[in-house]
């Protein structure tokens, strides 16, 4: 079974038809070995055969139980990033947008967010300086 190709500028990382937890279970596996060998410069996404664009995040925050395997996720882009620190997904480091998401939506995920910042190169981000204010009143 194939777990992500890369066409042009973009990886698709398959993702089994969101039915179930072991869905989500192979899809975060399916990135995290993307992520292990992710060369830069290509937007990330999730599909399958029914769906070409998978909004996977947003699926997984519905249930706190799914946590840990975001929690994986950004793990696997920390690994990756003290390999390579220059590492982007489109023109936002590794893992930026995914841990903005993840940290806003619960203060589960603010250590892996935080632990992230320390991996990019601050003097060069644009967005970050506005997740972080947004994240910080979000939570308080």
């Amino acid at each position: 079974m194939k777990q992500f190709t890369y066409k042009d500028s973009l990886l698709t990382i398959y993702c089994p038809k969101l039915a179930n937890e072991e869905a989500f279970e192979i899809a975060i596996e399916n990135a995290c070995a993307a992520i292990k060998v992710y060369k830069g410069k290509f937007f990330i996404e999730f599909g399958n055969e029914e769906e070409e664009s998978i909004d996977f995040w947003e699926k997984l925050v519905e249930d706190p139980k799914r946590y840990p395997l975001g929690a994986k996720y950004l793990s696997a882009c920390m690994e990756r990033l003290k390999e390579n620190e220059y590492l982007f997904e489109d023109e936002c480091p590794l893992g930026s947008y995914v841990a903005y998401k993840l940290a806003l939506t619960d203060k589960y995920f603010l250590p892996y967010y935080a632990e992230l910042l320390g991996h990019w190169d601050m003097d060069h981000e644009v967005e970050e300086i506005e997740y972080i204010s947004e994240i910080a009143e979000h939570h308080g």
